[in-house]
């Protein structure tokens, strides 16, 4: 206790100078930078890949329309979603088109009610191909990635051909990976902050395994090894 701190009022009452708390000591902060350079890693190798981003068809861009009540007007907006996203799953189009008709879940009515547009009102021809929509034949070597942190599709709504040609993309330049940094990147590639669900890992194991049965990627302690120069 410091008693010539100590000083005496009018009344000769002893006040002591008011106590300062102590500076509060926060923990050191990592730099931004180290929180996202596996992020920031992932999107140059997407840029040095070139791989073009999807187009998502706009639904806000449109009202809901007494105008589509004509199937002829509904089946052009069809066209035009299945246009832009080609190829493009069924479940997807269908939650493209559902805020537009007021629905606020895709719904069995919905899903027959799409059906039914495209088989007997669309005027150009939508080939479907294991609930996979498109006009012009797809190109299967076409990954189109997702900003990070916003996937446009869910990993099971996309092309499995697609989901494969990213795989051959990122082994072929890795060469020998671990499988968990392996499902990290694909699903980033496709918007995945990170990627969690056990049927989407399962998604990318399968396509591991045709890649194991073609010869081109082989386990070795643990990793995985491609085996194509």
């Amino acid at each position: 206790f410091d008693y010539e701190a100590t000083q005496e009022n009018s009344q000769g009452i002893e006040e002591f100078p008011e106590a300062v708390p102590e500076k509060e000591v926060l923990p050191e902060q990592k730099p931004i930078e180290e929180s996202v350079n596996e992020t920031v890693d992932v999107d140059v190798k997407r840029n040095e890949y070139g791989m073009p981003y999807y187009r998502a068809f706009d639904s806000n861009s449109y009202v809901i329309c007494s105008d589509l009540k004509n199937p002829y007007a509904l089946a052009d907006l069809i066209t035009d979603v299945v246009r832009i996203e080609q190829p493009v799953h069924f479940e997807v189009l269908c939650r493209r088109i559902a805020p537009i008709l007021g629905y606020v879940h895709v719904n069995s009515e919905l899903i027959d009610h799409i059906d039914n547009i495209i088989s007997n009102y669309a005027s150009t021809e939508i080939v479907q191909s294991n609930e996979i929509l498109y006009i012009d034949e797809p190109r299967s070597e076409t990954v189109r990635c997702s900003k990070l942190g916003s996937p446009d599709r869910e990993l099971r709504y996309i092309p499995l051909t697609e989901i494969k040609e990213a795989v051959r993309i990122v082994m072929s330049d890795e060469k020998c990976i671990a499988r968990a940094r392996l499902n990290n990147i694909i699903g980033q590639i496709f918007g995945y902050s990170r990627l969690t669900s056990l049927k989407d890992k399962n998604i990318i194991s399968e396509v591991v395994d045709d890649f194991k049965a073609e010869g081109l990627i082989l386990r070795e302690m643990g990793m995985l090894r491609w085996m194509e120069d």
